[in-house]
């Protein structure tokens, strides 16, 4: 029973082990992703806004260019 306890400890404490050696080999990892996301630019935002602003002025021409072709018809 004895053995049967210290086999039992012993896989426990392997997976332990296990977890932490993980954690500290993904530690460097996970610092890197956090400098570079923050050294490097997120253009997405400035596209959506480039996009929203460019989109905007094509819906206001074509609206120009209706009214004006309303008023030439008639």
């Amino acid at each position: 029973m004895r053995s049967f306890g210290i086999i039992l400890l012993a896989v426990v404490l392997t997976g332990c082990v296990a977890k932490a050696a993980v954690d500290v080999v993904s530690v460097p990892v996970h610092v890197t992703h956090v400098a570079v996301d923050a050294v490097v630019p997120n253009t997405t935002k400035a596209d959506a806004k480039k996009y929203r602003k460019e989109r905007k002025a094509e819906e206001r021409a074509a609206k120009e260019q209706a009214r004006i072709d309303a008023a030439a018809s008639q």
